[in-house]
């Protein structure tokens, strides 16, 4: 099954950036955190369109929990799991759910999209997992440049993940960790 409304539900797994963190927290603290809060908005363009959500993504170790609401702030999907399962929920559609993030992408969307880093690349960091390449102001992963285009010492205000075809703009309005 193919769900366009996805696409852009599934970016949200893909991005962010504006913050609220105590001053004493070190600037490394967010990239060693395990549990964190994001609120944000993501903008996403594809040479046929381009759209813009607010989000809430919580995580807590491998558990995920993203609300994406469109532009009258109603929540337009509910994304949640681990790298073990994860599901998407969409009011009025049947809910889809696979064995990882990036295996509900590709059923969502019908192609694959690299979903599990994105926890990491949110907080301009890379997938400890797999190899990066450093670029000026950001780094190469998986195909995907990612770039931190504004932050503070608590971490990033304003992120862009981008290939060729597809362009993820996370802005943090609030982090807590």
């Amino acid at each position: 099954m193919r769900l366009m409304p996805a696409f852009w539900m599934l970016c949200v797994l893909v991005f962010s950036g504006c913050q609220s963190v105590p001053p004493d927290v070190s600037p490394g603290a967010l990239a060693i955190a395990s549990e964190w809060k994001l609120t944000g908005k993501l903008g996403v363009k594809t040479p046929e369109r381009s759209g813009n959500f607010a989000f809430d993504w919580q995580q807590t170790g491998e558990q995920f929990d993203i609300a994406l609401r469109g532009p009258l702030g109603m929540q337009i999907a509910h994304i949640y799991g681990h790298q073990q399962r994860s599901y998407l929920d969409i009011p009025d559609q049947q809910g889809l759910q696979a064995t990882s993030p990036d295996e509900l992408a590709a059923l969502a969307l019908g192609y694959s999209l690299p979903v599990s880093p994105m926890r990491y690349w949110v907080r301009g960091i890379p997938d400890p997992r797999q190899r990066a390449a450093p670029i000026e102001g950001g780094f190469r992963q998986s195909g995907w440049k990612i770039l931190r285009l504004k932050e503070n010492a608590t971490g990033p205000l304003k992120i862009e993940i981008s290939r060729p075809e597809v362009r993820l703009l996370v802005i943090a309005k609030r982090w807590s960790y």
